[in-house]
């Protein structure tokens, strides 16, 4: 594409829009027009981009280069290209046609719009928030005052003021943030913005603003324009019908390619969409990467992500609720590296972190609790071949070996996976396992079981019996005879009695001498009738321990001690 000069020159000061002298009554006009940004449509591009753009040598460079004009420095990209589509839009660019300048490749001004998840949603943002500059610029101040000046604190004065200045506002409902973009504004506290803005307003316009009245004005504007970066961005990759989602694992991952696999792979980025399209969905599961240190197992997960702050690569297990849950607020793949937790932390919190659907928890600076679903999915990675450690719970665990990472392709068909995960999510696709597979899924992880003391000897003597135990005598049994137990053993041992099939009870139960009988926390198995044996553990000559039922026969099984 060339472009030709016309003969005509302007000057940058063109782009200053002069506001008209004459000043209407109070009120000057109920508001101004809102241009929807989807209303705006690209529109093809002349060979000749003269034939569009006026030929000012300066800001045609400024659109080809992305450079700062002559005499003018622009603290950010984003200041800039908004500039130069209010230069192009006030010199009669249709804004179709500047929206197709700034996704061209051709042209640099728009490299930081190309480089959004959904370049065509930003873009349309931009060019609609330009129109509004130019029309703000252009008009009255909404409500003056009796003497011709804007009214302070007028929400509408707020508006025109913040739409001059191309101050773009929206709820962010992915991270529950209010986005402020323009003036450099951006990823600034509330209170700061409105520091700034109030003494913006006052310099440039002499219209009074105070901080409370900006910041209130803020809010309302986000409650009204909403935004979903991921989910914009979902709806801007469109899936060229090519089938990969199923063999993901073996084709980026090197894992077997097997019908667990497929189903594993698949299901987690369906999970993924499904989890923005309808935060807190149940999906309690975690996919696992086992392989080698450096194999590129968290390049994968970050990789997934797409953007760097849709990725929380630091989850630890050990740390408190709150702190969980800020780390997944704002969280699209959510990484567990090394597994650290999951021996040190009770196996029940772990149950119900992963089972969690909705975090309550009160922000910095917030006012109250409040809940926020999730609608993040979770990965694991692990160097080790056995890291499970409770009998129960674990088809919560989705292990996949993995073998050589393709992280290149990954980068190059990402946006291809995700755009075939959302249309199969759309078709309403299920994020559950297949029942068939529940079976072959239960003896892939109990391969990653690690070996269990407790889970031997507690089998070895209560599979086959039936009645009712104290805590006390299964404490002797396992060696803890007088010492305490920590919550993670106390849990060990509820979990495998239940799977034993002894449901935890309190029963009048004898002490281990036998000569007291009280309310005792125990477990009991079988019908009634097989409750009301009662076995007891003692230590016998040399220093064995054994048990016997309360007759005083002793049991025939040998001790493993």
């Amino acid at each position: 594409m060339t472009y030709t000069a016309i003969a005509k020159t302007y000057s940058i000061e063109d782009f200053t829009l002069p506001a008209p002298k004459d000043k209407a009554l109070v009120p000057a006009k109920a508001g101004h027009t809102t241009v929807e940004p989807t209303e705006i449509v690209p529109l093809p591009l002349p060979e000749n981009l003269s034939e569009i753009v006026p030929s000012n040598l300066k800001w045609v460079e400024v659109i080809v280069s992305g450079e700062d004009p002559p005499g003018r420095v622009y603290p950010t990209r984003s200041e800039r290209m908004i500039a130069c589509v209010c230069w192009m839009l006030a010199k009669g660019v249709q804004p179709g046609h500047a929206l197709s300048i700034l996704l061209d490749p051709a042209y640099a001004i728009g490299a930081h719009i190309r480089e959004k998840p959904n370049a065509l949603c930003y873009g349309q943002r931009q060019v609609a928030r330009a129109l509004m500059m130019i029309e703000a610029k252009r008009g009255d101040w909404p409500v003056l005052n009796d003497k011709f000046q804007p009214l302070k604190d007028h929400p509408a004065n707020i508006r025109c003021a913040l739409a001059r200045l191309g101050i773009d506002v929206r709820r962010n409902l992915f991270s529950f943030v209010n986005d402020i973009e323009g003036l450099g504004l951006e990823g600034r506290d509330l209170n700061d913005v409105a520091d700034i803005l109030s003494s913006r307003f006052q310099l440039e316009f002499e219209f009074r603003a105070t901080v409370a009245a900006i910041k209130s004005e803020i809010v309302a504007i986000a409650h009204e324009q909403t935004s979903h970066p991921i989910i914009e961005y979902l709806n801007g990759c469109v899936w060229d019908g090519k089938p990969r989602l199923d063999t993901m694992l073996r084709d980026y991952v090197g894992a077997e390619d097997t019908e667990l696999n497929r189903e594993f792979g698949a299901k987690f980025l369906i999970a993924g969409v499904r989890r923005v399209k309808q935060p807190g969905v149940k999906f309690d599961t975690m996919l696992v990467f086992e392989g080698k240190q450096g194999a590129g197992k968290s390049s994968f997960a970050e990789i997934l992500a797409v953007r760097d702050e849709w990725f929380c690569g630091s989850l630890n297990l050990k740390s408190d609720d709150k702190t969980k849950a800020e780390l997944l607020a704002g969280s699209w793949i959510v990484e567990v590296q090394e597994m650290d937790g999951i021996r040190k932390a009770s196996t029940h919190e772990l149950k119900r972190f992963l089972s969690t659907r909705r975090d309550k928890y009160r922000r910095a600076y917030g006012r109250d609790a409040r809940t926020y679903p999730r609608q993040c999915v979770i990965v694991g990675s692990t160097n080790d071949q056995k890291y499970l450690f409770d009998q129960t719970g674990n088809r919560r665990f989705w292990p996949v070996r993995a073998g050589r990472v393709q992280l290149d392709k990954l980068r190059e068909d990402v946006d291809q996976l995700w755009a075939e995960a959302a249309v199969r999510e759309a078709a309403g696709e299920s994020i559950a396992l297949s029942e068939h597979l529940w079976e072959a899924a239960a003896e892939l992880t109990d391969l990653r079981l690690i070996e269990d003391a407790f889970a031997t000897v507690l089998s070895d003597w209560f599979a086959d019996k039936t009645g009712r135990v104290s805590m006390d005598s299964v404490k002797l049994l396992l060696g803890f005879e007088g010492g305490r137990l920590s919550p993670i053993e106390v849990q060990r041992i509820k979990a495998e009695m239940d799977r034993l099939g002894w449901e935890e009870k309190i029963n009048r139960l004898h002490d281990l001498s036998q000569r007291e009988k009280s309310q005792r926390r125990g477990f009991a198995r079988g019908t009634q009738d097989e409750r009301k044996t009662e076995w007891v553990a003692r230590r016998v000559e040399n220093g064995v321990v054994t048990i016997f039922r309360i007759d005083g026969s002793a049991s025939e099984e040998d001790s493993p001690f």
